[in-house]
Protein backbone atom coordinates (compact mmCIF):
# COMPACT_ATOMS: atom_id res chain seq x y z
CA UNK A 1 0.00 0.00 0.00
CA UNK A 2 0.98 3.62 -0.55
CA UNK A 3 2.03 5.79 2.39
CA UNK A 4 0.91 9.34 3.13
CA UNK A 5 1.52 11.78 0.26
CA UNK A 6 2.39 8.94 -2.14
CA UNK A 7 0.57 8.25 -5.38
CA UNK A 8 -0.79 7.40 -7.77
CA UNK A 9 -3.79 5.84 -6.00
CA UNK A 10 -7.15 4.96 -7.55
CA UNK A 11 -9.12 3.97 -4.44
CA UNK A 12 -8.82 4.14 -0.63
CA UNK A 13 -7.67 0.51 -0.43
CA UNK A 14 -4.53 1.51 -2.39
CA UNK A 15 -3.50 3.50 0.71
CA UNK A 16 -2.00 2.24 3.97
CA UNK A 17 -4.15 1.93 7.11
CA UNK A 18 -6.70 4.70 7.61
CA UNK A 19 -5.33 6.88 4.79
CA UNK A 20 -7.68 7.85 1.96
CA UNK A 21 -7.09 8.41 -1.75
CA UNK A 22 -7.46 12.13 -2.56
CA UNK A 23 -8.88 12.46 -6.08
CA UNK A 24 -7.38 15.71 -7.32
CA UNK A 25 -8.97 18.11 -9.76
CA UNK A 26 -6.15 19.24 -12.05
CA UNK A 27 -3.09 20.39 -10.10
CA UNK A 28 -5.01 20.72 -6.83
CA UNK A 29 -2.92 20.63 -3.63
CA UNK A 30 -3.14 17.48 -1.50
CA UNK A 31 -4.37 18.07 2.09
CA UNK A 32 -1.57 17.57 4.63
CA UNK A 33 1.13 17.31 1.93
CA UNK A 34 3.50 19.94 0.63
CA UNK A 35 4.22 20.38 -3.06
CA UNK A 36 2.70 18.13 -5.68
CA UNK A 37 0.88 20.86 -7.56
CA UNK A 38 3.33 20.44 -10.44
CA UNK A 39 3.02 16.62 -10.49
CA UNK A 40 0.90 15.15 -13.31
CA UNK A 41 -2.60 16.56 -12.97
CA UNK A 42 -4.16 13.09 -13.17
CA UNK A 43 -2.07 11.73 -10.26
CA UNK A 44 -4.05 11.12 -7.06
CA UNK A 45 -2.41 10.81 -3.64
CA UNK A 46 -2.94 9.13 -0.28
CA UNK A 47 -3.68 11.57 2.54
CA UNK A 48 -4.75 11.56 6.17
CA UNK A 49 -8.41 12.65 6.50
CA UNK A 50 -7.58 13.67 10.12
CA UNK A 51 -4.51 15.83 9.32
CA UNK A 52 -1.98 17.45 11.60
CA UNK A 53 -1.65 21.23 11.51
CA UNK A 54 1.31 21.24 9.12
CA UNK A 55 2.36 19.26 6.04
CA UNK A 56 3.99 15.95 6.92
CA UNK A 57 5.62 15.01 3.62
CA UNK A 58 6.22 16.03 0.02
CA UNK A 59 3.69 14.66 -2.46
CA UNK A 60 5.41 12.20 -4.80
CA UNK A 61 4.59 9.47 -7.28
CA UNK A 62 7.85 7.68 -6.36
CA UNK A 63 8.06 5.36 -3.32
Amino acid sequence: PLKICQGDCDKDSDCEGSLKCFMRDGGEAVPGCSGGEDVASRADFCYDPMPTTSPVAMATTSP
